[in-house]
C-alpha cells in the first residue's frame, strides 16, 4: 500500500480500497463467501486507513535524536 503510494503518488485511501476490494473479489471468485461486513470492510477501511495516517503525521515531529548533524 504505501509502496504504491509511494511509487506512483496515488492517494493511500484509493490504494488500500483497491487492494480490499480485489481481495474480495478474488476471495469470491475461488468460491468464499462474501455478506454485508465484508463488502463494508473492503469499501472503508481505505478511506479510515488514510484519514488514521493523516491524523498521526502531523509533520512537527522532531528530528532524530540519534542521527548526525551535517555541516555545510
Amino acid at each position: 500500500m504505501t509502496g504504491l503510494h509511494v511509487r506512483f503518488g496515488w492517494p493511500v485511501a484509493r490504494v488500500r480500497t483497491g487492494i480490499e476490494v480485489s481481495v474480495v473479489v478474488i476471495g469470491w471468485l475461488l468460491g468464499g463467501t462474501v455478506g454485508l461486513g465484508t463488502v463494508l470492510f473492503a469499501l472503508f477501511v481505505g478511506p479510515s486507513v488514510g484519514w488514521g495516517l493523516r491524523l498521526m503525521d502531523r509533520g512537527d515531529s522532531a528530528p532524530d535524536a540519534g542521527a548526525p548533524e551535517l555541516e555545510a
